[in-house]
């Protein structure tokens, strides 16, 4: 390692084992060659600007992820309307950095059902950071240390909370994405802002993988809502939202799923209208995707609104398909056949749920180590150590295992 006069450290340099020239010495590489973010003093401010411990309110390990995920999200809305107040450069480096970060982190964590979507989604918005501007220290160790609570605590294991809880946080990084790619447009930054809505769509598609499950479940438990409940929550969305908001909000496609969190809430102890105005109030509701999904995550987020999975009843077979069935057996002695067992025999008019999403098994020598799938069918890998990253702009990505 470089030292100056005083014996202190003024660079680093890498070499790969195996890998010399002429004289069998060892090709050194520093870090500012990498790239210029890996410069000593480049770490050395970043390291500088830190990032907060995370904590967790509940001890039960069991619901950190669903904690870290939540936590920053709430960041992250934050950032959206902090960016909406002060559009500087040094603003929106800290913004784009942070997030960046929190990408990582969550991809990391993230079963294989979207870490891919994820990774290329951060890999679109590293083109859309700054090179020469110093970031708002604040800000970014306000996100920095959002995805450290991401990272920390630990892979998500496919829990109901779990999937929420990411439905959450990437319907928040849709919408800073599409923020982000709103003000490299005012700035005429074509490139980085398509790179922006390249991100968003990676997260999109990330987002419908997760909230599909949790959506169908709520657009249930809403048809179980009486018309006095559905009315009441109408009201509080009229009372509490301006008016083109409010009826953009009751004709969109997620307004029975938004209704279901309203009344749920409400059987909680809060005032509907008083949530829909906070979560309303964090600003760029216009540029969603979906106004009613984003109310919907940010009011179970604040609220606190467990993830509550309907238990499906057991289906009701056909009488009609019972009786064929009864016939065939009845045939089958008749002809000297062997008698299966009822259970091996299907009925011709079942009526069970359509199934929400089919993913095919993920061979156990095919899931990355550390990988948690989120359904039951995907092996769970044992990890040694913990899992840390080491970023770099990409195609730069150094991670390594302790």
């Amino acid at each position: 390692m470089p030292t100056g006069r005083s014996g202190d450290a003024i660079g680093y340099r890498f070499a790969l084992p195996g890998d010399r020239n002429a004289k069998n010495e060892p090709v050194w590489f520093s870090g500012s060659k990498l790239d210029p973010d890996l410069s000593l003093p480049k770490i050395r401010a970043r390291l500088a600007v830190g990032a907060a411990e995370p904590v967790y309110p509940d001890p039960n390990e069991y619901t950190w992820p669903a904690s870290g995920r939540h936590q920053a999200s709430t960041t992250i809305d934050h950032a959206l309307a902090t960016l909406a107040d002060d559009q500087s450069d040094d603003q929106a480096a800290a913004t784009i950095s942070g997030s960046i970060e929190i990408l990582d982190a969550l991809a990391a964590t993230s079963p294989v059902l979207s870490r891919k979507e994820i990774a290329q989604a951060a890999r679109a918005l590293d083109r859309t950071s700054f090179t020469h501007t110093r970031a708002a220290k604040t800000d970014l160790r306000a996100m920095r240390s959002a995805a450290r609570a991401v990272l920390n605590a630990g892979p998500a294991v496919g829990r109901s909370d779990d999937g929420a809880a990411a439905a959450t946080i990437l319907s928040s990084l849709v919408l800073l994405a599409i923020v982000i790619a709103k003000w490299h447009t005012s700035r005429g930054h074509e490139y980085k802002a398509q790179a922006a809505n390249t991100a968003a769509d990676h997260l999109r598609t990330a987002y419908a993988r997760h909230a599909a499950k949790p959506m169908a479940v709520l657009d249930l438990h809403s048809q179980c809502l009486p018309k006095p409940a559905q009315d009441r929550q109408a009201a509080a969305i009229r009372h509490a939202l301006p008016v083109d908001q409010a009826a953009k909000v009751l004709n969109e496609n997620g307004w029975s799923a938004l209704a279901a969190t309203l009344a749920e809430a409400e059987a909680a102890g809060h005032d509907p209208a008083v949530l829909l105005a906070q979560a309303a109030g964090r600003r760029e509701l216009a540029s969603a995707d979906s106004a009613t999904a984003v109310l919907n995550w940010r009011i179970r987020r604040d609220a606190r609104l467990p993830t509550t999975l309907a238990t499906a009843k057991p289906s009701t077979p056909d009488r009609r398909g019972a009786d064929q069935d009864d016939r065939h057996r009845a045939h089958s002695r008749d002809a000297g056949e062997p008698r299966r067992p009822a259970s091996a025999v299907g009925t011709a008019n079942p009526t069970t749920p359509a199934p929400v999403a089919h993913h095919p098994p993920v061979p156990s020598s095919q899931a990355p180590a550390g990988d948690v799938g989120s359904m039951s069918s995907l092996a769970i890998g044992n990890t040694p150590g913990q899992r840390f990253l080491v970023r770099a702009p990409d195609p730069s990505r150094l991670y390594a295992r302790v």
